[in-house]
C-alpha cells in the first residue's frame, strides 16, 4: 500500500487550529482505518530479524556497543533511567508497545549511524511506521550544548505548528530571547520570521 502523509492530510483539513491532543487523535484514526484497510488485502510474510535488541545487544562487549551507539553503556543506562518515567503508557490494545529500552536504541543507533529508518526497523525487528510516531525538536547553542529540546507531539504534526506550541517560539516572538543577537535557524518547514 502506498505511503500516506498524514501530516499533509491533517494540515489541509484542519490547518492551525488543532491541539497536540487532537492531533494525535486524528493520527490515530488514520493509522487505524490505514490498518484495517491494509489488514484486508493479502500481504506477503516479511523475514525479521527478532531479538536483536534484547538478546544480541546485551552480548555488545563495551567497546562494540560503543562503536554501534557511539556512547558507553553506562551512559545510556542513565539516559534510560532518566527518561523511562516519562514513556509509561497504559497499553489500549492492539500490538505491544516498543519498550523504553528499544525506543531508546532505535533513537541513539539511528542519530549515531547512517542506516536508513528502513535498515533500522529491519535491524531491530518492528514496522517501518513505528519510526514515524514522535516527534523531536532539539535547539542548540554555537558550542553544540543542547539549550532546549521537546518531544511529544505524533510524528504526523508539522515542525512549525510543534514549534509554535513551545515556551521557546513565546519567547522568540516577545523578543524575550537571553541575547539581543539569538536567532533560531530551522529549515524550510518552519515559517521565515524576525528571530527565525
Amino acid at each position: 500500500m502506498d505511503y500516506i502523509d498524514v501530516a499533509a492530510v491533517v494540515n489541509i483539513f484542519f490547518l492551525d487550529d488543532v491541539n497536540e491532543q487532537v492531533c494525535v487523535q486524528i493520527c490515530d484514526m488514520i493509522n487505524e482505518l490505514i490498518s484495517v484497510i491494509s489488514g484486508m488485502l493479502p500481504r506477503e510474510e516479511v523475514p525479521k530479524i527478532t531479538n536483536f535488541s534484547e538478546i544480541t545487544v546485551p552480548r555488545f562487549a563495551s567497546r562494540d556497543f560503543r562503536q554501534h551507539f557511539r556512547i558507553d553503556r553506562s551512559t545510556f543506562d542513565i539516559i534510560l533511567q532518566s527518561l523511562a518515567p516519562s514513556f509509561i503508557y497504559a497499553h489500549t490494545g492492539g500490538k505491544e508497545q516498543v519498550t523504553v529500552e528499544k525506543q531508546l536504541m532505535l533513537f541513539i543507533w539511528y542519530m549515531a549511524n547512517k542506516e536508513s529508518m528502513r535498515e533500522i526497523s529491519h535491524i531491530f525487528g518492528i514496522s517501518l511506521s513505528t519510526f514515524h510516531s514522535t516527534i523531536l525538536r532539539v535547539v542548540v547553542d554555537d558550542n553544540l550544548m543542547i539549550t532546549s529540546a521537546q518531544t511529544g507531539w505524533p510524528g504526523c504534526a508539522h515542525d512549525a505548528r510543534v514549534l509554535r506550541n513551545t515556551e521557546l517560539f513565546t519567547k522568540a516572538e516577545a523578543g524575550n530571547l537571553t541575547a539581543v543577537n539569538n536567532h533560531l535557524l530551522g529549515d524550510s518547514a518552519y515559517p521565515l520570521k524576525n528571530r527565525l
